[in-house]
C-alpha cells in the first residue's frame, strides 16, 4: 500500500523533472537560434547572453550528471547535452 504510493510519487517526480529537462533543452535551443543570427561584428552586444548561457549550463549539469547516472540504471537517458 505505502510502497505503491511511494512509487506513483517517484514516477510523477520524474516526469516533472523530464519536463524540467525539455524546457531547459528547449530554452538553450532558442537561445542559440537566436545568435546565429547575430553577425560576428555585433558580438560584443550578445557577450552577456553568451556568458549567462555559459553559466546557466555549467549550474545545471551537475544535476543532469548526476540525474543521467541514475537513469543509466532504469535504462533512460536524458535529451540535454
Amino acid at each position: 500500500m505505502i510502497g505503491a504510493a511511494v512509487c506513483e510519487i517517484l514516477d510523477q517526480n520524474r516526469e516533472r523533472v523530464d519536463t524540467l529537462d525539455k524546457r531547459i533543452q528547449e530554452l538553450f535551443d532558442r537561445v542559440n537560434s537566436v545568435l546565429e543570427w547575430v553577425p560576428s561584428g555585433l558580438g560584443h552586444l550578445v557577450d552577456g547572453i553568451v556568458e549567462g548561457m555559459k553559466w546557466l549550463a555549467q549550474a545545471t549539469s551537475g544535476r543532469r550528471r548526476r540525474r543521467s547516472r541514475r537513469r543509466r540504471s532504469t535504462t533512460r537517458r536524458s535529451g540535454i547535452r
